[in-house]
């Protein structure tokens, strides 16, 4: 059996050799490129025909999620372990949305990492415990995942869209520059922006960034 050929994401080099590292002592793994950014990772991902994906929740620049959805583009039955420090609901539910295959803390220890590694190469999902308490597994025919139900809030009535909008402008970006980032036309993001600020009955974005801030969406 061939090994399962590994992606990493992660805009931390550290983080990224330490990973390389252990996974390459594997004779079942093998490391076949690795990024610093979501946006090197759609370009460089092609390239190197991964098997699975390893990458970081939190990175400056493109979305994560958008970078999955447009790497499938390509690599359609490639497999996607997310990593972060912090699991915050509205990750969790972009997480799901985009069918991730797993979900690492990096608080979890390598064992944790392996297990996920071998579960999600062998095509059943793993999500860390941490994760795992605040998921309930539907068994219906196609199975599926996702949150347990709780009460509404304006937060969560922003479409996965308008969080990705919400991420960029919050981090300080301009309408032009979200409109690169997602491939849109600034009058998409501007209809996007108004939709957010109505939701949240938010009206500036000093208010907009202190928003995300509290939520966990971006570091202060």
């Amino acid at each position: 059996m061939s090994a399962t050929r590994i992606f990493l994401v992660d805009d931390h080099e550290l983080v990224r050799d330490s990973l390389a590292a252990v996974i390459g002592e594997r004779v079942d793994f093998d490391i076949v490129g690795e990024a610093s950014s979501a946006d090197d990772a759609v370009e460089l991902a092609g390239v190197a025909r991964p098997d699975l994906l390893i990458m970081d929740v939190d990175m400056p620049g493109l979305c994560c999620f958008e970078a999955l959805r447009r790497i499938r583009a390509d690599l359609p039955d490639v497999r996607t372990i997310f990593l972060s420090a912090t699991c915050h609901d509205r990750h969790i539910e972009q997480m799901l949305s985009v069918e991730a295959h797993g979900f690492v803390s990096k608080g979890d220890s390598l064992a944790v990492l392996f297990e996920a590694l071998e579960s999600v190469a062998s095509g059943e999902p793993y999500f860390s415990r941490r994760l795992r308490e605040r998921l309930r597994r539907d068994f219906v025919p196609q199975g599926g995942t996702r949150l347990p139900a709780r009460g509404s809030t304006r937060r969560e009535s922003l479409t996965v869209r308008e969080s990705q909008v919400l991420l960029y402008l919050a981090r300080g970006l301009a309408k032009k520059e979200v409109a690169q980032l997602m491939q849109l036309s600034v009058k998409t993001i501007e209809h996007h922006s108004s939709s957010i600020m109505r939701k949240l009955d938010i009206h500036d974005r000093v208010e907009l960034a202190r928003y995300a801030i509290r939520e966990g969406l971006v570091e202060a």
